[in-house]
């Protein structure tokens, strides 16, 4: 079609040598089909299917095509290929549109319209290329136009209902819809049917659920019409019936198993019954024919983190992004804070930062810079970020606790061993003996060694705290998988609290009260994969024992820890001992793991106040 029409403006401007006729002999037994338009002129079956009337064979051959109203751009052509010029244009803008080559196609359409203003064909198909544009406004004009010409096409009628639909403007539409209806003639056509089926969108949208059935169950009429059964659907979903919108949608499916919106609505019903397997299966059969990838995408990737399957969300949405040819900024936060539960950290505050650079103002992004200016140190940036995110008096419960992490960060000081030099064997003190031993490599403390002695020894290494209150103690872990507890301990003569990964890969915690041993372990949640993590146990108020755990910074659970409390916020005198520990499963295991550093956060005395000692 491309070819035809180039070289059909070739021959319109006399750029091309008039060619002679191929030589044809019509064979006199072949069947006749009937190619018309509505004009009356040959050409290919009508693209909504309808057959004509029988006694359309007694009335002969159809007239002469009109010709164009303005041939000025034609002169070059015979008024058979002017015939054809009109044709293979129109032609070509419908297979444009089939193909979403929406711009290209309102240039194949004008190409009809400037030698016949009033083709109602053309004027459909460039009103539906002006639409899928954003440009309504343009693509109603151009309809009234043709309508005032043909004020009883239905396809014109149809297109301005729809568009008029898409606008919101549910009572326009149906008024149009109502005209196509009349328009189409006789019930059962697939005219009347497409007619019947817009006109009950446009009712659904103005919540006239009844009105909007009885349209829809007439172009729903045997054998049935996929997207009138699929509009059926929507009406007993907006009647909170969904067994009955799931059967619709199911029969839609199977009266056209290539309609990608009765698979996708389908797929949506599946994901609230929160029936996954069959959301994925409806999901990928509505993208296999042809489904907006985006929105096909994101809903498998809502079904990922509801299996709790990051690194399928993650690959999902990174095939979005390398589609898209300017991801937005939904796209790119949702990116960034899938890299984010990968400790990408870099990774996704690049995304955060293009994402505002096109929308300033996007708070999920600002979230997300703000997260990743506070995991790597950049406080000042941080509490720019989270100020901008409670500007204009917006409540932000999450920018709020920012804040105040931000306030109590800077009343802490912290010390960080990385089990360099001799401070191991100075600083730090091996706890019992069951077979494990603890040694320094490259600024690391490694767990080595067969469990042995007893099957529950733990192994820990521990440091003394005197006259300084010790708000957080933070470990980060290298833990391959294997049945081995490793693990953070926090604690004083009257009691503590450990967290640690299981045997199994939870994460749980304990408290002992200092006088009985230590309570049933609490689970959690799960140790991430691989990598390493840090695993923290957080006094957040001394003042009640409010105790956190944290993994990589986020919260994991909250108790009160009586043996943690401190009277008044004051500097406690009780000693307290903080450490990293791990034991085997059974006796014999053999366990290795290594911790690659140790924080101790402590609080900071009011101005004026002693020194910190040296160690810290």
């Amino acid at each position: 079609l491309a070819a035809a029409c180039a070289r059909l403006e070739a021959l319109a401007a006399g750029d091309a040598p008039q060619a002679e006729p191929y030589p044809l002999e019509l064979d006199p037994e072949a069947p006749r089909e009937r190619f018309r338009d509505r004009a009356g002129v040959p050409f290919v079956p009508a693209l909504d299917g309808a057959d004509e009337d029988e006694d359309a064979d007694e009335a002969g051959d159809p007239p002469p095509p009109p010709p164009p109203a303005d041939a000025s751009k034609l002169t070059g052509l015979s008024p058979g290929q002017q015939t054809l010029y009109r044709v293979a244009h129109t032609l070509y803008g419908e297979q444009l549109l089939r193909a979403r080559r929406v711009e290209d196609a309102a240039v194949a359409f004008q190409a009809t319209l400037d030698g016949w203003p009033d083709d109602p064909r053309a004027a459909a198909g460039k009103a539906r290329a002006l639409a899928a544009q954003g440009q309504r406004a343009e693509a109603l004009s151009q309809l009234e136009s043709a309508i005032a010409a043909h004020p009883a096409d239905a396809d014109l009628l149809l297109v301005q209902g729809q568009v008029r639909y898409l606008e919101g403007d549910a009572k326009g539409a149906a008024s149009a819809l109502a005209a196509a209806v009349q328009a189409a003639g006789a019930e059962g056509t697939l005219s009347f049917r497409a007619a019947n089926t817009a006109l009950g969108l446009s009712l659904l949208l103005a919540g006239e659920l009844t009105e909007a059935e009885a349209a829809l169950l007439a172009a729903d009429s045997a054998p049935g019409f996929a997207p009138a059964r699929l509009g059926r659907g929507l009406v007993a979903e907006f009647r909170g019936d969904p067994d009955a919108a799931r059967t619709h949608y199911e029969e839609a499916a199977r009266l056209d198993p290539h309609d990608a919106e009765a698979h996708y609505a389908l797929a949506q019903l599946h994901l609230a019954a929160e029936d996954f397997e069959a959301a994925e299966v409806a999901l990928r059969a509505a993208l296999a024919e042809g489904y907006v990838l985006e929105l096909g995408v994101t809903s498998l990737v809502e079904v990922a983190h509801a299996r709790h399957d990051p690194a399928t969300a993650t690959q999902l949405l990174e095939l979005l992004y390398r589609v898209e040819e300017r991801p937005d900024p939904r796209l790119l936060s949702a990116l960034g804070n899938a890299y984010l539960g990968h400790d990408r950290v870099e990774d996704a505050e690049g995304l955060f930062r293009q994402a505002l650079t096109q929308d300033p103002g996007h708070l999920q992004s600002l979230r997300g810079l703000a997260y990743c200016a506070y995991a790597q140190g950049q406080l000042p940036e941080a509490r720019e970020l989270f100020e901008r995110l409670l500007e204009n008096g917006r409540v932000d419960a999450w920018a709020t606790a920012g804040l105040d992490a931000l306030a109590r960060q800077a009343e802490r000081r912290v010390w960080s061993d990385g089990f360099a030099g001799s401070s191991l064997q100075t600083l730090w003190k091996r706890d019992a003996d069951f077979g494990l031993r603890v040694e320094a490599e490259d600024g690391r403390a490694v767990f080595r060694g067969s469990q042995s002695n007893d099957a529950q020894g733990i192994t820990s290494l521990m440091r003394r705290v005197d006259g300084e209150l010790v708000v957080q103690v933070e470990a980060t872990f290298t833990l391959p998988a294997g049945g081995y507890r490793a693990g953070v301990r926090f604690e004083s003569e009257r009691g503590g609290a450990v967290v640690f990964r299981d045997f199994d890969g939870v994460i749980r915690y304990a408290l002992s009260d200092g006088r009985r041993g230590w309570d049933n372990p609490v689970d959690l949640g799960t140790w991430p994969a691989d990598g390493a993590h840090r695993l923290a146990i957080d006094l957040s108020d001394p003042a009640k024992g409010l105790t956190r755990f944290l993994l990589d910074g986020k919260p994991l659970g909250e108790v009160e820890v009586s043996g943690l409390r401190v009277a008044g916020r004051k500097v406690t005198s009780v000693p307290v001992r903080v450490g990293i520990y791990g034991r085997g499963q059974a006796l014999g295991q053999r366990v290795e793991f290594r911790c690659d550093e140790v924080k101790v956060f402590v609080e900071r005395e009011p101005a004026g106040g002693p020194k910190p000692p040296k160690k810290y």
